[in-house]
């Protein structure tokens, strides 16, 4: 017999056993009519008896909500004790019931609420009554420990985790069974073999001996399980079948009703059967036949389990029996063993790795799995249709990879949701290892990827790209492009924790070659980018990042790269006005068509827009214009809330909306708007930082409008005085930077005085500040005050000491002197002169020479302003 048939008849068996948890109501009472019924009247307190009933009926049309709210109503009517225990259980199951068919993800929520009700039922209840709801709470865990197993047999996980579901299972049965017998857990097979103590009822109420009765066949039922989940640990397989066994052999003893006493001999039965050369098993079989064959329940129970003893594959008609019974009422158990059975088939012939994957088998095969998942979701409780989900998954990988791979591959996906990822990569690893054996290249790939994918979880970078890498090799697959794409990424974050980007930058290269083409080009010339701007390379991070359009999904990290490489690039040419201008220029053309198609901005966005408005009022030809124009959309921008920002956020727009207001007064200034302006500047807040930046902003936007200079420095003064009062205020640095501003506002307003006493403090507070020293000697030497040209003079004298004798800065400086001096003592300048020339030939540069030779002659008087230098200092730094 096929391997692969054989192993689907063994999981017939575990389906069809493990099925105490959802029927352990209907194991416990007769079946019922349940057309005619009705709720006992709640005011009636004694009526045990039709309370009992009504639960059940309730419990037949698997009606849990209705139940739960019906005994809560009751039990708030102060029922008698007997009644209070019945409703309290009831209460409980339901809710039981109501967690085990619920959605993997909302399960343990309502695990947990009816946790919460158990722990307020116990607090009512009477002393007596709260060991037996302690006991139904193990059975709800035996519920839970017996559904994880049955998952683990649908998923036909590795070992690891099939013994895990075990462990938990046999855990649960012992707790039970050690509580309700008061004996102790059985250690190994002998003991077990042992008749079981005697279980003693601590109460003789109907409610609490059927409630006992009730645990019993749950531990029964769910020893049995763990026997059917155990057939690769024949040890704990022999425990649990003996247990099983002794359970319904005892339940036997004292039943009543015919379906009680049918349930228990197919119990004992199926138990029987998983012991070895049991001599009972075949009498066992046959009596359970015979007592099972009227009632529905159980006929679908015994036929999923003859499917599972068939031992060879099943024969025609016991398929059809299935089938037919299949087409009648909900049998989930049997459906599954059949599912199994068919979907078994066509996996086994799709897996085939000798031959190519036929498409149109493929799409059959997943036709059947959609209509199976599709009927277990109409006909079926959840918890079935997360088997039938579980199982359909596994088939799937089955067709696709081969059982022994899948095996592995279920292994590592287990671990993978439990957070194990250890456990996950060391099962992929197993897993590509048989497919290299059996040589599944499509299966090598997905199974590298996965692994790759797993260890990037885990961020073990360096492992997680070499074995990305060594799924892209594989070309024919065309998702290749995308598995070199993510170990770049890996190879990334490693390089972002060890500092060494070279590996990575030659894996994006490579990839910008191999792939070019393919839709993860983009997100590799992104990360090139990334790379570059890490290397501070901004040149290249430019060239890179323009290749990634601005609707991509890294639009926003692209701007924000951009500004930051065009800043820097901007930053290290200071001196070079051309290429300033190319880099401005270039800026402008890649970031403006990018903001232009968004229509929500961000930080980045924001960013973008500002350093445009900025770019726009610097170099030789400012655009005051089109600065204006991005500083008019940012003050357009809406204001966030302040309860969705941080401090930090908040300090950030504060400090973005002064820069807005100091750039557009700088814009409307430009513009020629000096009234706009000036509002603007009298709205601005009186921060010393915001008025010093506006200050010196528009000192150089009058040098580059000498038409509006005056009004221009109009502004600049204004701004000063408001700073100017608050002068007490100011750090010493501020207040030198202030008082440099008021002397070139008043310089370029006319008012000479002003400026002379500005530029006094200025060198008051720095004695060795040249330049300014120079502007001053200029105006001191323009004066008409004697006293004050001779002060020019001692001033020309000092910054020519300063200066090596014969260089060019001291020719100026001497010339200065000697210009100085004409105005009231002609032969000392023309003497000074001649001396100059005696001793320095050369005289720097034609123009000098031209000048001392004027001078050292006999010349008509120079004139007024003739101390300026031939080469003057900047006024301000």
């Amino acid at each position: 017999m096929s391997p692969i048939f054989r192993y689907a008849l063994v999981r017939f068996a575990l389906f069809a056993a493990a099925l105490n948890a959802d029927a352990a109501i209907a194991q416990s009472e007769p079946s019922r009519p349940v057309t005619n019924f009705s709720a006992p009247n709640l005011a009636d307190q004694d009526d045990a008896s039709a309370t009992g009933r009504f639960l059940a009926e309730l419990a037949d049309r698997r009606l849990e909500r209705s139940i739960v709210a019906w005994a809560e109503a009751r039990l708030a009517r102060t029922p008698s004790r007997d009644e209070q225990l019945s409703l309290v259980l009831a209460a409980l199951r339901a809710r039981r019931s109501l967690a085990l068919d619920s959605a993997p993800e909302s399960r343990d929520s309502l695990w947990d609420e009816a946790t919460r009700r158990q722990a307020e039922y116990l607090a009512n209840v009477p002393e007596p009554d709260q060991e037996a709801i302690r006991l139904d709470a193990l059975c709800s865990e035996l519920d839970r420990a017996t559904l994880e197993a049955r998952l683990a047999i649908a998923r036909s996980s590795a070992p690891a985790s099939r013994q895990s579901a075990r462990t938990r299972l046999l855990a649960v049965l012992e707790q039970l069974d050690e509580t309700l017998t008061r004996k102790p857990r059985v250690p190994d097979p002998s003991v077990a073999k042992k008749a079981p103590a005697k279980r003693v009822a601590s109460d003789s109420r109907p409610s609490a001996v059927a409630t006992q009765r009730l645990i019993e066949r749950d531990i029964a039922w769910g020893w049995l399980s763990l026997a059917t989940c155990s057939t690769d640990d024949q040890t704990l397989r022999q425990i649990a079948a003996r247990r099983a066994s002794d359970g319904f052999e005892h339940e036997l003893t004292r039943s009543t009703t015919g379906d009680t006493r049918a349930a228990a001999l197919l119990g004992r039965a199926m138990a029987l059967a998983c012991l070895p050369e049991s001599p009972e098993a075949n009498a066992a079989a046959q009596r359970a036949e015979a007592a099972v064959r009227d009632l529905p329940e159980l006929v679908d129970r015994w036929l999923a389990w003859t499917l599972s003893r068939a031992g060879t594959t099943p024969t025609a008609a016991l398929l059809e029996q299935a089938r037919v019974r299949l087409a009648g009422d909900a049998v989930p158990h049997v459906d599954l063993a059949l599912v199994e059975f068919d979907l078994m088939r066509s996996a086994a012939a799709d897996c085939s790795r000798t031959e190519p994957i036929d498409p149109i088998q493929r799409k059959a095969f997943e036709a059947q799995l959609e209509v199976v998942l599709a009927r277990f979701a109409v006909r079926y409780r959840p918890r079935w249709g997360q088997i039938a989900q579980v199982m359909a998954q596994r088939l799937r990988l089955i067709s696709r990879l081969g059982e022994r791979v899948a095996e592995d591959v279920n292994e590592a996906e287990v671990a993978r949701a439990a957070n194990d990822r250890p456990t996950a990569v060391a099962a992929y690893r197993r897993a590509i290892s048989t497919a290299a054996l059996e040589q599944r290249p499509d299966a090598l790939f997905e199974l590298r990827s996965q692994t790759g994918s797993v260890l990037i979880e885990a961020e073990q970078w360096d492992a997680a790209a070499a074995i990305l890498l060594e799924a892209a090799t594989n070309t024919s697959q065309a998702r290749s492009a995308e598995a070199h794409l993510l170990a770049c990424y890996a190879l990334g974050r490693a390089a972002d924790v060890s500092g060494q980007r070279a590996e990575w930058i030659a894996a994006l290269d490579n990839h910008l070659t191999r792939f070019a083409e393919k839709p993860t080009a983009l997100e590799a010339w992104w990360q090139r980018g990334q790379a570059a701007l890490a290397d501070e390379d901004w040149a290249v991070a430019i060239a890179a990042l323009q290749h990634v359009p601005a609707n991509h999904r890294r639009a926003g990290s692209v701007l924000e790269g951009l500004v930051v490489a065009y800043r820097k690039l901007l930053s290290g040419l200071a001196d070079s006005a051309d290429e300033r201008g190319r880099v401005v220029a270039d800026a402008r053309v890649t970031l403006e068509p990018r903001l232009q198609s968004i229509t929500e901005w961000g930080e980045s966005e924001t960013s973008a827009a500002l350093f445009l408005a900025e770019t726009s009022l610097q170099g030789t030809t400012p655009d005051y214009d089109t600065a204006d124009r991005w500083l008019k959309r940012l003050e357009s921008l809406p204001v966030p809330a302040a309860s969705a920002m941080t401090s930090a956020s908040a300090a950030e727009r504060e400090t973005r909306v002064a820069t807005i207001s100091r750039l557009r007064i700088l814009a409307l200034a430009g513009k020629g708007e000096i009234d706009a302006a000036q509002t603007r500047l009298t709205a601005l807040n009186n921060r010393p930082e915001a008025l010093l930046e506006v200050m010196a902003g528009l000192h150089a936007l009058a040098s580059a409008r000498p038409e509006a200079r005056a009004a221009i420095a109009r502004l600049e003064r204004d701004a000063a005085l408001r700073l100017d009062a608050t002068r007490d205020a100011l750090a010493p640095t501020q207040r030198i930077e202030l008082d440099r501003a008021l002397a070139a506002a008043c310089l370029a307003m006319g008012d000479r005085d002003a400026a002379i006493l500005r530029y006094r403090r200025v060198i008051e507070a720095v004695p060795n500040d040249r330049p300014t020293q120079a502007v001053l000697a200029g105006l001191l030497a323009d004066s008409s005050e004697v006293t004050l040209r001779n002060e020019a003079v001692t001033l020309y004298r000092k910054l020519e000491s300063s200066e090596t004798a014969g260089s060019i800065p001291w020719l100026e400086y001497r010339l200065a002197v000697c210009r100085t001096l004409a105005r009231d003592d002609r032969p000392a300048s023309r003497k000074l002169a001649q001396v100059t020339r005696l001793l320095y030939p050369k005289l720097g540069t034609p123009e000098l020479a031209a000048a001392f030779v004027e001078l050292a002659t006999e010349t008509p008087n120079p004139g007024p302003n003739p101390s300026a230098p031939a080469k003057k200092s900047p006024a301000r730094k």
